[in-house]
Order: structure tokens, then sequence, then C-alpha cells
């Protein structure tokens, strides 16, 4: 059985990123409810992947829900389709079971479902890793692993 990433970007920038396990539903935060936090249901975990003032996004969105080597796709919504990225529009409350890599758009919100293996969308959207804090110059260089040296001509 394949495992598979689940990736919200907002204007292109991550903004959040799981392993699917379970059924995930997606959608506009919640009154009480954190953004960005994966919540355990009885019958699925759940990411507001919106703030609550983001109207553009329904509270309930999509269910993406493992099924073997493929997933179910299921638009929660009742009167707004979820589009994929390869043209194909899930009608309302519809579903749909497909192979991964998909990406469906909303808005300015894209979210991508990848093989597990590391996806150039997170790599892309991590920032440049920082050296350690440092009180001079000297010390930034100490920092840095030894290289071997060419004699000077």
């Amino acid at each position: 059985m394949q495992q598979y990433r689940v990736i919200i970007l907002r204007h292109q920038q991550l903004l959040f990123e799981l392993l699917l396990a379970r059924p995930l539903d997606l959608g506009r935060q919640r009154d009480d409810e954190p953004l960005l936090a994966l919540e355990h249901g009885l019958d699925a975990d759940r990411v507001a992947i919106a703030p609550m003032d983001d109207r553009a996004m329904p509270r309930s969105f999509l269910r993406i829900e493992p099924r073997g080597d493929d997933v179910e796709l299921r638009n929660l919504h009742r009167s707004v389709p979820a589009l994929l990225r390869n043209g194909v529009a899930l009608a309302p409350s519809a579903h749909s079971v497909a192979r991964p890599p998909l990406s469906i758009d909303h808005g300015d919100y894209t979210i991508s479902i990848e093989p597990a293996e590391v996806s150039e969308a997170v790599l892309n959207a991590l920032p440049a890793a920082p050296l350690a804090p440092a009180a001079s110059a000297e010390q930034v260089v100490e920092q840095l692993p030894e290289s071997p040296r060419e004699p000077a001509d």
C-alpha cells in the first residue's frame, strides 16, 4: 500500500503537511478550532486550513481518504465544486477515486497529494537553514567543517 503526503499551500507558500494515515477533512476554521493543527476525530481527522474570516473556503470542503494505492476524494460542500488541477471538477457532494499525484486548487489554496517521499514543493517552501548564532566571524569560521586546503603556488 502506497503512503501519501497531503501538502497545503497558500499563495505557493507551505502552510501544512502531513502523512495521510486515515480519512482527513479539510476546510475553514470553526469556532474554538485551532488553525493548521491536526485534530483527531472518530471518523476522520481534520485540519482547518483557512482562518475563520476567509469566506472563500467552505468550513467543510474536502475529505481525502486512503484506498490502497489510490485515494478517495469527497467534496463535502453542497454547492461549491472542488477543481482538480487536471481540469476535472468534483461536483458538490460527489466523490471520486484517483491515483496521486493530485492537486486541487481553491482560491488562494492548493491541496496536493503526493507519494510520501519528500516532495519538491515542500523542499522549495523551506527557508534556507541559518547558521547558529555567533558573537564574531571567527566563531562562524570555527563552526564550518574542515576542508583540505590546497597549497599556495
